[in-house]
């Protein structure tokens, strides 16, 4: 069945992805059962990796619709909408991909349970997954996070073993 949507996403041009992307967030809010949503998380990552071009003028407004449904109770479907979201973030604006880190420090520091925190952890590993796409000011975000946190050891293992890979490429910023 995803063959076939991936087929079909390889025909979208400029009208149909004006109208394809409503009926997306809609169906990104009002998905039921775990196939749909998933589904729906990957057809945003193909669309962002196979036509970035037609991608990019709606990347906030797909980003906006992951984040109101980020934090799902199963963890797999949790977890396939921070990989969309980070790869959403190669191409929406430097706003909300602020807000996105804004999200992920809210579930760390505000949210007593312990998935809550191992989500805000997959989405910084997924949006450090972009980071050299990323314009200054998000690095700056991202950087200052990890010398805030860090020394509190609250930050979760996958988040420092995920920017330690990426460490050369984030200490050549001028400053």
């Amino acid at each position: 069945m995803m063959d076939a949507i991936e087929r079909c996403l390889d025909l979208v041009d400029e009208s149909t992805m004006t109208r394809l992307v409503p009926r997306l967030t809609y169906t990104i809010r009002k998905a039921v059962g775990m196939p749909s949503k998933v589904g729906c998380s990957r057809v945003m990552v193909t669309l962002v990796v196979r036509h970035s071009f037609l991608t990019k003028p709606h990347a906030d407004e797909l980003l906006k619709a992951v984040m109101g449904v980020i934090l799902d109770r199963n963890d797999a479907v949790s977890t396939s909408w921070a990989v969309a979201a980070g790869y959403l973030c190669r191409l929406c604006g430097q706003d909300k991909t602020l807000a996105l880190i804004d999200l992920a420090k809210k579930l760390w520091f505000e949210h007593e349970e312990e998935r809550a925190r191992a989500l805000s952890g997959e989405i910084m590993h997924d949006i450090s997954r972009q980071f050299v796409t990323f314009s200054e000011p998000a690095r700056y975000t991202v950087l200052a996070n990890r010398f805030v946190v860090q020394p509190t050891n609250l930050i979760p293992y996958l988040l420092l073993s995920c920017l330690s890979s990426s460490w050369p490429s984030m200490t050549t910023l001028q400053l």
